[in-house]
């Protein structure tokens, strides 16, 4: 095996990798702007497509209505009882709640706003990283060999979807000889069967007997910029990669609980964390025995009503049956439409 160096790191991020910063907080796009140094600096030259730039303008609006759903599920919409208007803080109480609900209208327009202008705090950092990429554009020449690779059955991509096969056309067109490449991307049809955290053997070996150099790829960016640019910390969404793992790897009850109450603190999950965290509760024994448990049912219900919208049919069924009310109505149509009712009392923690 090769060596795997390079004096400068060539870097090629996915689409759907992109599409995550709109699922970061502050402190991990500040780090990422770091990334832009690095790029300046000569240390790294990030290459894309124009086949990504589209996708990205084509999946934008669908990654932050997400986000948006999940400030939409913070919103105290069970009606309080009867019997609590009878409180001496009644009054109060509703209040707080109807101030609470118009500072998150305030900050859901707002968002929205900045949504329009292209001013979201994810927008400008990827404006700066794509500013300073070398764009690979897609030729016909580069389109018609994607075409016979998908024809052809080779990785990456798959019938009706050309969009891989052009990066990788596009890739084996620009890359010069002996440069090796960082692939950033959680797209299963680059990986390996046995394992996707390793590039699939037929792309090693294309990209070697064309390029006579090495490719890596990375599922997280997380994971790249440790292992790769350890000077990028992006210690906030590190460490919410290993709180996942510790529910994901849970031998006990006790171990669930505790992985759930520290994985409440966070309101957004990349699509690779929501697939991880599902996969989990199925896969997992420790956590399926106490799914109606309160503090499980909530966490995993909230995640479906921002998310169950990306499951097919099938799956979702699944999901709702396993995290439903064991008291709930047998026509109840919806496993999780009043899963805000579980956090009321703790929003602020999502």
């Amino acid at each position: 095996m090769r060596a795997f160096r390079a004096v400068v790191l060539h870097v090629f991020i996915d689409t759907n990798v992109y599409l995550d910063f709109f699922r970061f907080g502050q402190d991990t796009l500040d780090a990422l702007r770091k990334l832009a140094t690095a790029i300046r600096d000569d240390h790294v030259k990030l290459w894309t497509t124009e086949q990504v730039r589209d996708e990205l303008r084509r999946s934008r609006e669908g990654r932050v209505d997400e986000s948006l759903k999940a400030l939409d599920e913070l919103r105290p919409t069970s009606r309080m009882p009867s019997i609590a208007r009878n409180l001496p803080g009644y009054q109060a109480l509703e209040q707080a709640r109807s101030a609470f609900d118009h500072q998150l209208s305030d900050a859901r327009q707002e968002l929205v706003e900045q949504f329009d202008d292209g001013k979201l705090a994810a927008d400008l950092v990827l404006e700066e990283l794509l500013s300073l990429t070398h764009t690979i554009p897609v030729s016909d020449e580069i389109l018609e060999a994607a075409r016979r690779r998908v024809d052809r059955g080779n990785p990456p991509g798959k019938k009706g979807s050309l969009g891989d096969a052009i990066n990788w056309e596009a890739l084996l067109s620009a890359c010069k000889p002996k440069e090796n490449l960082y692939l950033v991307t959680r797209d299963g049809d680059y990986g390996a069967h046995m394992d996707k955290e390793r590039v699939s053997e037929f792309l090693v070996h294309e990209w070697r007997r064309e390029k006579e150099s090495e490719i890596k790829a990375y599922q997280r960016i997380s994971s790249f910029t440790a292992d790769v640019l350890p000077e990028i910390m992006l210690a906030t969404e590190r460490e919410k990669e290993t709180r996942i793992g510790n529910l994901i790897n849970s031998g006990s009850f006790e171990q669930t609980h505790r992985a759930i109450a520290a994985l409440r603190q966070y309101s957004d999950f990349t699509e690779q964390q929501v697939a991880d965290l599902l996969a989990a509760a199925a896969s997992n024994s420790q956590i399926g025995w106490i799914a109606r448990d309160d503090d499980v049912q909530a966490f995993y219900r909230r995640l479906l009503a921002v998310h169950g919208g990306n499951l097919d049919h099938a799956a979702r069924e699944r999901y709702d049956d396993l995290f439903a009310d064991a008291d709930a109505d047998d026509d109840d149509d919806s496993a999780y439409t009043d899963a805000s009712d579980y956090y009321v009392d703790d929003r602020d923690e999502w």
